[in-house]
């Protein structure tokens, strides 16, 4: 049985991505964007003992802190470890928001401590917390037709930057993630 999102124990929404300006507007940033999506404008301050970029913001009368690892993606437990240690909360109040090259663009899925097959930030969340215990949004990014599925790597394609039409459909899907979970 499948557990029930609840907003109101969220007190932490953890977006993956990299940090630096090649990697702006790139599919595999679409958990950066999402959080910046949530922040609404909130400026986010690096904080260095946590490893991450961080704005304080209230949604629907709630707190909650809005993370960007400056670890890069594949280091992004470090940062979620550093959070839950410091603020002293049990995983199940974290969301992770990443972007999943399984789903199509446009698509997504929210879930409870399981998915996607394979994302090399996820694993270091959950290799470095020891825990799977945490929600997780998974943001679908694949856009590719067959020619392209087969000639490109999938660790190439997430690298690559959003075409104008994809940027537009990945904001619809922001505003219906948020419908959703709020």
């Amino acid at each position: 049985m499948d557990e029930q999102f609840d907003f109101k124990k969220i007190e932490i929404i953890i977006g993956l991505g990299n940090t630096g300006n090649e990697y702006l507007n790139t599919r595999h940033n679409a958990g950066f964007e999402f959080v910046d999506y949530m922040a609404n404008g909130t400026r986010f301050v690096k904080d260095d003992k946590l490893k991450a970029f961080v704005a304080d913001v209230s949604i629907n009368g709630q707190r909650v802190r809005l993370l960007k690892p400056t670890t890069m993606m594949n280091y992004s437990g470090e940062t979620l470890v550093l959070a839950m240690n410091y603020f002293k909360i049990d995983p199940s109040k974290v969301l992770v928001v990443f972007d999943d090259l399984d789903l199509p663009l446009g698509e997504f899925k929210i879930q409870f401590a399981r998915g996607p097959k394979v994302h090399n930030g996820l694993l270091s969340l959950e290799n470095r917390s020891k825990v799977k215990d945490f929600w997780r949004v998974r943001i679908g990014v694949d856009s590719r037709d067959e020619v392209t599925r087969n000639s490109v790597s999938g660790s190439d394609y997430v690298l690559a930057k959003f075409k104008i039409k994809e940027r537009d459909l990945l904001q619809e899907t922001f505003f219906k993630i948020v419908e959703e979970i709020l």
